[in-house]
């Protein structure tokens, strides 16, 4: 498909520039066995969300407990310098994200949580 064909096809913004926007969504990750939502995430060492190619937004919505999440593994424990962000149970968090980036999901109680997610994805 020709540049100026697949621009045409996108919306425009008040310059008349294209805007890329996500055309369908993905609910399952890029990992080599793939994490499903919803995902059962554990209170011990959580899991890991690949990001998808093409992705650009993920959505994260907890439904029984309130989870963390972060850039890596270790900013999940809490501990002295480890930060983290925090979603309560039934709300959702879209988060922009890039290709080959993870992000990282844990329980935030003692008692596993159901995480429901998908992606916005750009149309290949």
């Amino acid at each position: 498909m020709a540049i100026e064909s697949f621009d045409s096809s996108l919306p425009k913004d008040t310059q008349n520039s294209p805007i890329q926007v996500a055309s369908k969504i993905k609910t399952d990750d890029a990992e080599v066995t793939p994490n499903v939502s919803p995902l059962t995430v554990d209170t011990a060492s959580g899991d890991e969300i690949v990001i998808p190619t093409n992705a650009v937004i993920l959505i994260l919505r907890p439904f029984d407990e309130a989870i963390r999440f972060g850039e890596n593994s270790a900013t999940l424990d809490g501990s002295a310098g480890n930060g983290y962000n925090k979603i309560p149970a039934g709300q959702a968090q879209a988060i922009a994200c890039a290709n080959g980036d993870s992000v990282f999901v844990k329980s935030d109680s003692a008692t596993d949580c159901e995480l429901h997610f998908h992606f916005e994805m750009l149309e290949k």
